[in-house]
């Protein structure tokens, strides 16, 4: 669909909706009741700048408009910007750094949300904060953060079923010489509440592991989580005898690199309006250098 975006969204609709109703429409893009009501009730949405009715039939060359209503930025900003590596009218994709979260309490500062909140303060953009997804503290990398409340819905359920796809880059001391996919449960270890382990009873955690170069005793191993578990490449690499660096629960000490030794490195997603294929990936930095190919 063709679709311009300023204070409004304007979409024409085209052959994707042609027959469907404005419900169908709205259903797509994982509106909720609630939100539904208020787009109706306000007229916060026109069908070729009329007041529309959820069963309304669209066609093709119609003319939506969705009001986009103005927000204030809801977290304190940090006195650091955020590191944006890319920037469209739907999302904000942030390279976070290892050794801070996502995000505290809004009234706190020292997180990622903080220095996003400068960004947008900064450049005048009236948002919330949204984070799509988080990342541990330790681990660097891509963030998404949605800016249109419109569409949070829809990324967040692109995310829960994997069309939002992301990849990792570890470093591991061992060597990993075929593509593997470890597929083992995972739960909270008992006797240590900040770790965890492979456990029969624990929740079903399946992660691919791609080794893409070695060197000495370390390897670069790209990895692609089919479930989103907390620590979960860290602990599925750690019971295939690959160690981590730099990772103080999983892993092993290494002087050759200066952070723990995962990076959230790619995402690709599909653009809501005109489903083109977008891909990202983090720049190059010093520990992945080592390796001098990725």
């Amino acid at each position: 669909m063709k679709y311009k975006i300023t204070n409004e969204i304007k979409i024409e609709i085209d052959e994707q909706f042609d027959g469907k109703t404005l419900d169908d429409f709205l259903n797509y893009f994982k509106q909720s009741k609630k939100n539904k009501y208020i787009l109706i009730r306000d007229n916060k949405i026109l069908l070729n700048n009329e007041a529309v009715k959820l069963n309304t039939k669209l066609k093709i060359n119609d003319i939506l408009n969705i009001k986009i209503d103005d927000e204030e930025i809801d977290y304190v900003e940090d006195e650091k910007s955020a590191d944006i590596i890319y920037e469209d009218e739907f999302l904000l994709i942030v390279n976070k750094p290892s050794g801070i979260i996502v995000h505290k309490e809004k009234n706190e500062i020292g997180a990622l949300a903080n220095r996003v909140a400068k960004y947008f303060k900064d450049n005048s953009i009236k948002c919330g904060v949204r984070y799509l997804h988080r990342l541990d503290e330790d681990t660097q990398g891509l963030v998404i953060f949605s800016k249109l409340k419109f569409f949070q819905p829809f990324f967040d359920d692109c995310l829960a079923n994997k069309i939002i796809k992301r990849y990792y880059k570890a470093i591991v001391f061992g060597y990993l010489d075929k593509e593997k996919i470890v597929d083992k449960p995972i739960g909270r270890d008992r006797h240590n509440s900040k770790k965890y382990i492979i456990y029969k009873n624990g929740k079903n955690s399946k992660t691919k592991f791609m080794p893409i170069c070695n060197k000495g005793k370390y390897s670069l191993i790209e990895c692609e989580l089919y479930t989103g578990r907390t620590h979960q490449i860290r602990v599925h690499l750690n019971s295939e005898k690959l160690y981590m660096v730099n990772d103080i629960i999983y892993g092993k000490k290494s002087d050759d690199f200066k952070n723990m030794g995962l990076y959230a490195y790619k995402i690709i997603w599909i653009n809501p309006l005109n489903n083109k294929k977008m891909v990202v990936e983090l720049p190059s930095n010093r520990d992945l250098n080592y390796f001098k190919m990725f």
